[in-house]
């Protein structure tokens, strides 16, 4: 999977947890580098949650404890880096 489709399912995914405005597909790149639970995404504990079982599901896979610590998943971009690197193993 290319890595545009997987922003572009991400974007998809971040639509539903970031219920409480509407997301665009400007902001969403706009926040890419920004951590998930700050300011700029401010998102909680449910929908890291909610965002990590959907993450799972659409891709596939199985997020391991130690990819979670140190925030190691806390931007999209991290997210973004990871899914690709599955993507390329998957392909192999």
């Amino acid at each position: 999977m290319s890595k545009d489709k997987i922003s572009n399912s991400l974007f998809e995914i971040l639509q539903k947890v970031v219920y409480y405005t509407p997301l665009t597909k400007e902001a969403f790149e706009k926040g890419t580098n920004a951590p998930l639970t700050g300011n700029y995404w401010d998102l909680d504990a449910v929908q890291m949650v909610y965002l990590f079982c959907e993450v799972e599901k659409m891709f596939h896979i199985r997020l391991q404890p130690k990819q979670l610590t140190n925030y190691r998943l806390n931007t999209i971009q991290q997210i973004l880096n990871l899914l690709v690197n599955y993507s390329q193993q998957a392909e192999i």
